[in-house]
Parts: structure tokens; C-alpha cells; sequence
């Protein structure tokens, strides 16, 4: 029984001896990016300990002790290093280029005395337009701050549904106008990353504002259709769009994001969310004849129609100058 001890601890030592060495510089020349060398640094050891008659025959034991070790120092050096620019932001003091695309929900506010004017039975709602919007930006992060300028040219499919019921009990007409606007939208974003000096997933969190001016390139273009009697709409459609003119809108721009700087390819990836507010009327009325005086006043009323409208949006941005 005796001999059974010594014999156990004497191998224990063996493997002790030849595995803690394996183990610390394992760990040490992994993370300098020397790890090819550690295996024959093993064997050196090994032979080592062997002429001195403290090495049984090579144990499963260690083998798997060194395998593990070796596997886990190669994730724990994979991981980014202090200092590094992997994480969230790209470098400061850099002008990059990008473009976005992505979809918005708009519509159209105070549509119903515009078209129902004093008429106040009917049954009327405005509701949101989905549409495409896509847009082309530059963007420069100013050195060691949190303040970063992003000048956009921007597309966009905005407008707004209106739906409209008539109170005739027994034939009531119902309608829906579409007010399928396009835009061509220029703004100057002042984009804030308050947590910039985070090297964790904060630092890619930013807030931005900014004033938008918008073009309205298709300023007649109104879709009409109604039920249950369709004859008309096409010259309803054609009407609606000489007298209700699209204009150049104005709005603030409030938006919420995150980035992500992938740094091998010197890649900035972004994910935006943005509540537009539209301050200016956006929709003329033309002097018009339209509607029944007696019910519904004068014709279309004049009126401020604003736009409201929510944006998501994915991005991508590269190098264009380092400074």
C-alpha cells in the first residue's frame, strides 16, 4: 500500500512539474502571437523532466490539460485590447461618405377641413403613408469630442392617407385620397455621442438634430378612388391635384441611432430611427368651385397642413479623407 502511495505521487509530481510550466507560457506566448512555439517548448519540458526520472509515459491527462489551455489563451487573446479602435465609433478628425436607405410612415395633418370643409357628419381619418427613403451623407467626427456633422441629401417617398364616408344612410359614398408626394430633402445633422469615451456598446449610442428643407418634385400627384361607384375618380384624381398643390416643406429633424466601426475593413455600420415635425404648410389650395356651398362652405378651405413622419433606417459608411 505504501509503495501504491509513492508510486501516485511520484507520477502527480511528474505531471505537475511538466504542466504548470506548459501552462504559464502557453498562456504568455499565446497572447504575444507566439503560440506555434509552445508545442515544441512542451516537449522540451518534457524531455527534461524525463532524464531526470520524474516523467512517466506521456499521460492522456496532459495532452488534454495543454489542449485546453492552449484553446482558451487563443480566445482570450482573440478579444480586442485596450486602446484599440474595434468597437462603436470610427477614428476622429476623418471625412467618410456613406449612404442609407430604409422606410417611413408619413402623414398629413388637418386633411379634414380641407376636403369636407364645414361638413361636419361625415366620417373622415388620416392615417400613415408608408414609403422608401434613401439618402447619401457625408460625416466627419470632430477630434476628442462628442460632436460629429453629418450633411445629407436625402430621398423620399412622403405624404399621407385620407379616408372619407359620406352620412347617406342608404348609398353612403366612401373614398380614400393618397397623397403620394416625392422629395428631394436636405439637411445639416448635428449628430451627439454623449457616451463617446465608453469602450463599451454605449459609446456608439448618438442623438441628432437638425433643420430639413424639402422639395416636392411631384406636387400634383393625388390618387383618388371611391366606392361603390368608380366612374369618376380618374377626373376626381386630376382635379384634386390642380387644386391641392404639394409645396417645399420644412421640418426638425430628431433622431436616435447607434454605430458600430468594424475596423479590419474600416467599416462603420449604423442603425437610425428619426421623428420628423413639419413647421411650414406644406399643401396650397387653389381657388376652386369644388364641393356644395350649402354643406360644405366655399368650396376647399385654406388651411396650415403640416407633416409628421417617423424614419428607420440602416447605414453604411467608409474612408473618404484622413486628416
Amino acid at each position: 500500500m505504501k509503495s501504491l502511495k509513492f508510486s501516485f505521487f511520484r507520477k502527480a509530481k511528474s505531471i505537475l512539474a511538466t504542466a504548470f510550466p506548459a501552462v504559464l507560457l502557453t498562456c504568455s506566448l499565446t497572447l504575444k502571437g507566439q503560440a506555434p512555439f509552445t508545442n515544441n517548448l512542451m516537449h522540451s519540458l518534457w524531455n527534461k523532466n524525463a532524464k531526470a526520472g520524474f516523467a512517466p509515459e506521456k499521460p492522456l491527462l496532459l495532452k488534454s490539460v495543454f489542449s485546453e489551455t492552449h484553446r482558451k489563451a487563443k480566445v482570450f487573446s482573440s478579444m480586442p485590447a485596450p486602446g484599440r479602435n474595434d468597437g462603436p465609433l470610427p477614428p476622429d478628425n476623418a471625412w467618410r461618405w456613406g449612404f442609407s436607405s430604409g422606410v417611413n410612415f408619413s402623414k398629413i395633418t388637418d386633411i379634414k377641413p380641407v376636403i369636407v370643409g364645414l361638413n361636419t357628419a361625415a366620417v373622415t381619418k388620416e392615417n400613415y403613408k408608408r414609403g422608401f427613403v434613401g439618402s447619401v451623407f457625408l460625416f466627419k467626427r470632430f477630434e476628442d469630442s462628442y460632436v460629429a456633422f453629418q450633411p445629407e441629401l436625402q430621398y423620399s417617398c412622403q405624404g399621407g392617407d385620407f379616408d372619407y364616408k359620406d352620412s347617406d344612410t342608404i348609398a353612403p359614398l366612401t373614398s380614400k385620397m393618397r397623397f403620394n408626394y416625392q422629395y428631394i430633402n436636405f439637411l445639416p445633422l448635428i449628430k451627439i455621442y454623449p457616451f463617446f469615451q465608453s469602450q463599451g456598446f454605449a459609446a456608439g449610442i448618438h442623438f441628432g438634430l437638425a433643420p430639413q428643407l424639402g422639395f416636392n418634385v411631384t406636387h400634383s400627384k393625388i390618387r383618388y378612388t371611391s366606392a361603390p361607384d368608380p366612374t369618376f375618380d380618374l377626373d376626381i384624381s386630376a382635379a384634386l391635384g390642380r387644386m391641392l398643390k404639394g409645396r417645399t416643406d420644412v421640418q426638425a429633424v430628431f433622431e436616435l441611432g447607434y454605430d458600430y466601426f468594424w475596423e479590419d475593413k474600416d467599416v462603420c455600420f449604423s442603425v437610425n430611427g428619426r421623428y420628423n415635425v413639419g413647421i411650414k404648410d406644406m399643401i396650397e389650395t387653389q381657388a376652386n368651385g369644388f364641393g356644395f356651398p350649402e354643406i360644405d362652405g366655399p368650396g376647399f378651405m385654406e388651411v396650415d397642413n403640416f407633416s409628421r413622419h417617423f424614419q428607420v433606417t440602416l447605414g453604411v459608411s467608409f474612408l473618404l479623407v484622413q486628416q
